[in-house]
């Protein structure tokens, strides 16, 4: 497995992680839980939860990391 090491290595699987997030919230969690969710623009969704939130996420734990001293994320 290649390692990727720095902020684009956080912050792509930052958003990765929002990506899966917004697939499991909009498509399985929200129908069986929330019907009145997909009422919602899964285009606005799909932003927020990728964008908003796991870039943020991404680039959060890439400086935390940072702060630490250890090795990148490893994938």
């Amino acid at each position: 497995a290649a390692m990727l090491r720095g902020r684009a290595a956080f912050i792509g699987l930052g958003s990765v992680f929002g990506l899966a997030l917004w697939l499991v919230n909009f498509y399985v969690i929200a129908p069986i839980a929330f019907p009145w969710f997909l009422q919602a623009s899964p285009v606005v969704q799909f932003l927020a939860h990728t964008f908003f939130f796991g870039t943020v996420l991404g680039w959060y734990l890439w400086k935390s990391h940072e702060r630490s001293g250890l090795e990148g994320p490893a994938v």
